[in-house]
């Protein structure tokens, strides 16, 4: 079946179906994520904090690399099923590696739970790329006025602010229980399975516009050698990586100072 469609209307209409049936869900994880996972993996996997910042520091440089990579390879395939839609459905294995990076096996600690720690946040943020550049890209491609663009962002945070919401209420429900870790696994499992048969199903159903790419395409690393021989660039991202870094410490021991 073609991924592509002529009918803007439809390929609007789907990604807003898309994104009504799977914000919510990837919003409640993502606060889960951003705010208690470090928390959890401490208190409940008994990994060391410098251990888990170090892991997800390493984590971070890489999803910068691959988001480079994804999006660059996305705007050049020419796939019959669509460009960006297979990836969005490929994405899907986040879902399956989601309770691995929760729930790893009891029986490991030390070195070897750590390693498997690693390697499934490595292969998490993988997945996780495949849909984010894919579905920001979409969006742009089928909203083809800054209205329908505008709506489009209302409609992923109004549903996302739901999910943001539940996933507070659960982080709060889970410090509060005896045994996070006894206690999280029917919660973790029941989000997998829902994100992972909405972004299959829903993202079968998606259809994307014949676009050509316009421009002289570079590879990521050419194009990025080019911006950094601009000093005004150098600058710009000598700011952003010093902000970055300072947010990025500030979100991490703040879910510590707020426990301890």
């Amino acid at each position: 079946m073609s991924g592509y469609t002529n009918d803007g209307a439809l390929a609007y209409r789907r990604y807003l179906i898309y994104v009504g049936f799977t914000a919510g869900p990837i919003a409640m994880l993502g606060a889960l994520q951003l705010n208690y996972f470090t928390l959890y993996a401490t208190d409940e996997l008994l990994i060391a904090p410098a251990v888990v910042g170090t892991i997800f520091a390493i984590a971070r440089i890489y999803d910068g690399v691959t988001d480079l990579l994804i999006g660059w390879w996305s705007d050049q395939r020419e796939g019959r099923s669509g460009r960006r839609r297979p990836l969005l459905i490929i994405s899907a294995g986040s879902f399956i590696v989601l309770p691995l990076l929760w729930l790893p096996p009891i029986s490991l600690d030390g070195i070897a739970l750590i390693a498997f720690f690693a390697v499934a946040l490595l292969a998490f943020e993988t997945f996780s790329t495949l849909y984010n550049v894919p579905f920001i890209s979409m969006g742009i491609e089928v909203a083809r006025t800054p209205k329908k663009r505008a709506f489009a962002i209302v409609v992923d945070r109004a549903v996302g602010i739901v999910g943001l919401v539940g996933g507070l209420a659960l982080m709060q429900f889970l410090i509060n229980s005896d045994d996070a870790r006894a206690t999280l696994p029917p919660f973790i499992l029941g989000l997998a399975v829902i994100l992972f048969l909405t972004t299959i199903g829903f993202g079968l159903a998606l259809r994307e516009l014949p676009l050509k790419q316009e421009g002289d395409e570079r590879a990521p690393f050419r194009l990025l050698r080019e911006m950094w021989s601009i000093r005004y660039y150098r600058q710009f991202m000598a700011v952003v990586c010093a902000e970055t870094f300072c947010y990025a410490s500030i979100g991490f021991g703040a879910v510590y100072v707020m426990q301890y």
